[in-house]
């Protein structure tokens, strides 16, 4: 295999990671992937306020 055979191959794998961690993002509630979403405050279930939603 050649040096830029090894380059491609390794930008591919890279970009797949990388689209990984953002479908991940998206499904956590705009946190990382290995992060913990966390709401913050609200008033309560009847309320039009929700809150904040904290990483941790």
């Amino acid at each position: 295999m050649t040096m830029k055979n090894f380059f491609i191959a390794l930008l591919i794998t890279g970009l797949f990671l990388g689209i990984l961690v953002v479908a991940g993002t998206a499904q956590n509630q705009g946190c990382l992937p290995w992060k913990e979403p966390i709401t913050v405050g609200g008033g309560g279930p009847f309320s039009e306020d929700r809150g904040d939603t904290v990483c941790r």
